[in-house]
């Protein structure tokens, strides 16, 4: 069973993702299909990856719950069907900066919710790649070595700043 990890864009690093908003939804519109698109389903299990310049941190793992792929005539109808599957004011949804910059032509759009599984505050190890869309996913083993390398840098900044005693 493979897992998903989705980088998400934070707009200050003070805070991490919240229970409440990894729920999302989350959304991403593309001029053509791009992966997960027909790929993620609910009921896969994503990392969320908190991203703030250089400075990445997963934080929760979620299970996505609804997941819409479709493709779409124009951005409206993507606000639109967005607002309508999510319960979500349409202005609220147009006015997200990252639908803002996105040009009005045919796109395949890819939006999702999720169920918080467990919050993890981990650092972003070394060699994990993400693709230029902010996506990944991973193996069952490549999962566990990703999230192992993961807790054992959180334990090496828990020490470096004297939260934790050194091991002997």
């Amino acid at each position: 069973m493979s897992l998903y990890v989705y980088m998400h864009k934070r707009t200050n690093r003070q805070t991490l993702t919240s229970e409440h908003e990894a729920a999302g939804p989350y959304w991403s519109l593309w001029r053509r299909r791009r992966f997960p698109a027909g790929s993620l389903g609910s009921g896969d299990r994503v990392l969320l990856l908190d991203h703030w310049r250089g400075d990445d941190r997963f934080s929760w793992e979620v299970t996505a719950a609804t997941v819409e792929y479709r493709t779409v005539e124009s951005k409206a109808e993507a606000i639109e069907h967005i607002a309508r599957i999510f319960g979500l004011p349409e202005e609220t949804v147009a006015g997200d900066p990252y639908l803002g910059q996105k040009d009005d032509v045919r796109s395949v759009l890819l939006a999702w919710d999720a169920v918080p599984v467990e919050r993890l505050n981990l650092p972003r190890p070394p060699g994990l790649r993400i693709g230029r869309d902010g996506w990944a996913t991973l193996g069952d083993r490549e999962t566990y070595e990703t999230l192992a390398a993961a807790r054992l840098l959180a334990e090496a900044e828990e020490e470096a700043l004297g939260l934790k005693p050194p091991k002997p």
